[in-house]
């Protein structure tokens, strides 16, 4: 899967998540802070919809894990003997 890009200040495309670092500002173009904001406008979006399915999956997970916990329990009341 391939990661989204998006565009720095001086209109290249970077990818997000990205690990390198970003070029120093007297590297490159004079920033424009608006688009600076509208960039992390997005990458904050993209990292709240991220959080966002990660404690969904948490919660199921956790759930699942109290039921299965739960069945085990009352088959252990049971006390079945073979």
């Amino acid at each position: 899967m391939s990661r989204p890009s998006v565009e720095d200040a001086a209109g290249r495309q970077q990818a997000t998540g990205s690990t390198s670092p970003s070029p120093s500002p007297s590297d490159t173009e004079p920033l424009d802070p608006l688009r600076e904001a509208e960039l992390l406008y997005a990458l904050l979006h993209d990292a709240k919809q991220r959080l966002s399915r990660l404690l969904a999956a948490l919660k199921h997970q956790q759930r699942h894990s109290r039921a299965v916990r739960a069945a085990m329990d009352s088959l252990r009341q049971l006390r079945l003997e073979p």
